[in-house]
């Protein structure tokens, strides 16, 4: 009974957790202002409200189950809800990660021909993970519904192919992490020796994806043993482990993006700032900006003295015809 207990306590504790990391998201919003803008913050912040609202729904529902208060529509929307909410935080996160490898590779190692294509590769995956998300929250509502309406079929059971589902998905999302985790390393190594200004920033990237890797190594142990490898239900036991480990990932995770973010040089952000506009504008740099910002102030310039050099010739014809009244008048 009292593990029964522990289960959604550590969930709605995660939920907490998330939230006062959401607000510190905030306040880091309201005291760095544009110097986050090169950075993917709006994601990262859709992505932790995401997973409050998914540990929110699977914690309530697994409270009022241990209440005794067991209601099967509503039991089967809350885990919809919370598959679903799960599911973006997940993806937004890959997206997170993802551009933040590209930022600090630019500026670690440098312009390259291979960041195109490294780009390619990632988007790539990310449509894979996308599209293994929707197949696998779409398979669950059809499973639901087929639990509802008691529909029978021929094939395989609706619920098996859902557990193989998720169990794919989950390694994938693993291996994913995988990747993220070893370009992380490797400009750890880099920035140790070369861009000093980026290092503690790179460093938190490094710990987060470490911790980003880790949680989806959890859930990805946690399906091959409970849906591939084996037929048996986890034990109360096993399910309180995980969610405690998911507890440190979790938080651990976005308390990373959180500390990159803060340390991420706001020169460095103001400088990228200034090359996107110039890049919108058509102009390769800063020099031929100010180059183009010199004409306009020379050809004013030149209107300026011409219209001087042609005043003297007025007030000349001007101070000849005063000249020739005045004598007239005195004749």
């Amino acid at each position: 009974m009292y593990l029964r207990i522990c289960m959604p306590i550590f969930e709605l504790l995660t939920a907490l957790a998330l939230i006062v990391l959401f607000v510190g998201y905030l306040l880091l919003k309201k005291r760095k202002g544009n110097g986050l803008r090169p950075l993917p913050f709006k994601a990262a912040s859709v992505s932790i409200l995401s997973f409050v609202g998914s540990a929110l729904c699977i914690g309530i529902y697994n409270s009022l189950t241990i209440a005794d208060v067991y209601l099967v529509a509503k039991s089967f929307v809350a885990q919809l809800i919370s598959e679903a909410l799960m599911l973006i935080a997940v993806d937004l996160l890959f997206y997170v990660f993802f551009a933040m490898v590209h930022i600090y590779g630019e500026h670690i190692i440098g312009q390259s021909s291979m960041w195109p294509r490294v780009q390619i590769i990632h988007w790539t995956l990310l449509s894979i993970l996308v599209g293994l998300s929707i197949v696998e929250w779409c398979w669950n509502l059809y499973e639901y519904l087929s639990s509802i309406h008691s529909v029978q079929t021929s094939g395989p059971d609706p619920y098996w192919i859902w557990t193989q589902i998720v169990a794919a998905k989950w390694i994938v999302f693993w291996v994913g992490s995988w990747e993220v985790l070893g370009a992380f390393i490797m400009m750890g190594i880099q920035t140790s020796t070369r861009t000093s200004y980026l290092r503690m920033s790179t460093y938190f990237a490094v710990i987060s994806g470490s911790l980003f890797f880790g949680l989806n190594g959890l859930w990805a142990v946690w399906c091959i043993n409970s849906y591939l490898a084996s037929a048996v239900p986890p034990s109360t036991v096993a399910i309180v482990v995980r969610e405690i480990i998911q507890f440190f990932f979790a938080t651990g995770t976005y308390l990373g993006i959180g500390l990159c973010f803060w340390r991420f040089p706001l020169q460095l952000a103001t400088d990228q700032e200034e090359e996107l506009i110039f890049k919108s504008r058509g102009l390769t740099g800063p020099v031929e900006a100010d180059s183009r910002k010199v004409l306009p102030e020379a050809d004013t310039s030149r209107q300026i003295m011409e219209a001087d050099a042609s005043r003297p010739i007025i007030e000349a014809d001007g101070s000849n015809q005063l000249f020739e009244a005045s004598s007239t008048k005195q004749q």
